[in-house]
């Protein structure tokens, strides 16, 4: 992975995810990381996203949390 090409954004999501993963001991780096470094992260296009589909943040993130959790 070429960290240097990514946004801001995105290689602060990856490091927060992979920190994330380590921390749970997990293996893999997952889009489930991912997401949730990224709702962690207030990003604002992707909780209006969730929103306007109709989603529950709450909900989404303790979905997350329990997934994660149960790896």
């Amino acid at each position: 992975m070429q960290m240097d090409k990514m946004t801001t954004l995105v290689r602060n999501a990856v490091i927060a995810a992979q920190n994330d993963a380590l921390a749970r001991n997990h293996q893999k780096l997952t889009a489930m990381h991912l997401l949730k470094a990224l709702l962690a992260d207030g990003n604002v296009t992707l909780r209006n996203l969730v929103g306007r589909a109709g989603g529950d943040m709450a909900a989404l993130v303790a979905g997350l949390d329990k997934s994660l959790s149960a790896m």
